[in-house]
């Protein structure tokens, strides 16, 4: 049977250090400058150099309709981008089946933040004094259940926490349900907030880059539906591989994982322009690639968990030079992902 070729990404909802939204995070690109500056949030740990990638200050009840009493920083980050992803992508309540519409999100840390004061409560406080309306908003899909009961979404649920590669996994993923018909549209990506614990484990492993903060929000659909409702496909999404491995043999696995995606995409090596990656992932790719590789995460800090959506993003912040395009991830512990993302079809084109 052949691979449906018209799957595409509607929408993207971003927020990073760059900015916030696809105009203004591809102006910040284009000026190329580095978007790590002294920390305001947070006081940093221990030795820690003190600059992280933040979001511009924004305010989450101008994209909502409903007020939140409390959110952990990933949760209003990833309920920002959902919105700006809705939002640009003109899609209404009614527009699909709450049964046909799905989410895949990835995040390494999830709700760390609140996690670290609810306990610090309890160390100081005791157990009977802690506040019970952080508790829930602990776990690491609490913010993937927001968006769920912010827009009534009814279908397919996958929240993957696999460390750097989780939200390029949650994209291939809503590929993957759309191919089998499990969704009409899935929204996708991932979100990572800045807090304290994060912060001293990168140090405690010794990663000395800036650590940043973002979310990036894809909707995901079949050219038909886009069009149907009067939006434009910003870019096709045309394959994607994930692996497993031991962090020695990490080099071997991510090439592996870049085969194989690239032969689901239905591309050759030479047919992709741009290969987006983290800098802890381009020492792990073939030196005698023939592509332009970019590692992103140099300008807005590295956002983990986020970095595969983060770095969707930055592809289409220039399509006509940057795509097709490969996004590759890879996790300390060995395993590797890849996505490719394609030209978006033609006006004319039937998606097929």
């Amino acid at each position: 049977m052949p691979v449906p070729r018209d799957i595409v990404i509607s929408a993207c909802g971003t927020l990073s250090a760059l900015g916030i939204g696809l105009e203004e995070s591809a102006a910040a690109w284009q000026e190329g400058e580095p978007a790590c500056f002294p920390a305001t949030r947070l006081d940093p740990p221990g030795e820690a150099d003190n600059l992280v990638g933040e979001v511009p200050a924004f305010a989450l009840a101008d994209l909502l309709p409903t007020p939140k009493a409390y959110l952990d920083r990933q949760s209003e980050l990833l309920l920002a981008a959902a919105a700006l992803a809705r939002r640009t992508g003109r899609l209404g309540d009614d527009d699909f089946a709450p049964e046909r519409t799905g989410l895949a999100i990835g995040t390494a840390w999830g709700g760390m933040q609140t996690l670290d004061r609810f306990f610090a409560d309890y160390v100081a406080k005791g157990a009977r004094l802690v506040k019970p309306i952080l508790f829930p908003h602990s776990y690491a899909n609490a913010a993937i259940s927001l968006v769920a009961m912010e827009w009534e979404v009814r279908g397919p649920h996958l929240n993957f926490v696999s460390g750097d590669v989780a939200s390029t996994q949650a994209l291939i993923a809503a590929l993957d349900l759309l191919r089998v018909g499990e969704a009409d549209l899935v929204m996708a990506g991932g979100a990572e907030g800045l807090s304290l614990p994060r912060w001293r484990a990168r140090l405690a492993t010794g990663n000395r880059q800036p650590p940043g903060e973002g979310a990036a929000l894809f909707l995901v659909e079949r050219e038909a539906t886009t069009r149907a409702r009067g939006a434009a496909p910003l870019a096709r999404l045309l394959g994607g591989a994930l692996r497993g491995g031991s962090p020695a043999s990490l080099a071997a696995t991510g090439n592996t994982t870049i085969r194989e995606a690239l032969a689901d995409a239905g591309l050759a090596p030479h047919e992709i322009r741009t290969c987006l990656t983290t800098r802890r992932s381009a020492p792990f790719l073939d030196s005698h690639t023939p592509w332009r590789v970019c590692a992103a995460d140099d300008l807005y800090g590295d956002v983990e968990g986020a970095g595969g959506a983060l770095l969707a993003a930055c592809a289409l912040f220039d399509p006509a030079s940057m795509l097709p395009a490969l996004v590759f991830t890879s996790s300390p512990d060995g395993s590797a992902a890849a996505l490719v993302l394609g030209l978006p079809p033609a006006t004319n084109s039937s998606g097929t």
